[in-house]
């Protein structure tokens, strides 16, 4: 899962940005606040791909009516993306600190996610030799809502803004 967004600021912060060491001391904010995006998106979002509104909230694709009976047979639930549980456990017990990387002269966040091998199955000829529809489930659990971009992008400006405030702002004492 990659998190990217792009900050411009103006005036008064971009030219202080500009100068030497303080680029420095920005990149460093930047890099900050898309390890701490990442790590929210992993605490608070990923979950929310295997409740029940998630098909909905996310587009799912339609699963067939004899894999969610045998789902619902078996094991007793309909959950999206749980069959017996054992992918959603490994997914959500991953603890992986999300990694900064360039591309493209960009800065971005990547989100590690521990998935079962058939997450990476994409298309598998069937019996008849046609390709059967097999579903992009590693796509369906790393999608993101507008709103939840939106909320990245908060708070990823919050951190970068108060790291600003903490370096840029000198606080004086008065002497007695």
């Amino acid at each position: 899962m990659s998190i990217t967004a792009v900050i411009e600021y103006r005036g008064l912060a971009a030219h202080l940005i500009t100068k030497r060491g303080f680029k420095r001391i920005f990149t460093k904010l930047v890099k900050e606040a898309l390890v701490s995006a990442g790590l929210r998106w992993r605490k608070k979002y990923l979950p929310l791909h295997f409740k029940r509104v998630a098909t909905a909230r996310y587009g799912y694709s339609q699963r067939s009516p004899g894999h969610k009976q045998a789902k619902m047979k078996k094991y007793g639930h309909s959950l999206p993306l749980v069959f017996s549980g054992t992918s959603r456990d490994e997914i959500l017990g991953d603890k992986q600190v999300p990694v900064v990387r360039r591309r493209r002269g960009r800065l971005g966040v990547l989100v590690r996610i521990k998935a079962p091998k058939y997450f990476y199955q994409y298309i598998k000829k069937s019996k008849t030799g046609k390709a059967a529809k097999i579903v992009d489930k590693l796509d369906e659990v790393t999608r993101i809502t507008r709103a939840e971009h939106l909320d990245l992008a908060k708070h990823m400006d919050t951190d970068i803004t108060t790291g600003l405030n903490k370096v840029g702002g000198r606080k004086r004492k008065k002497v007695a």
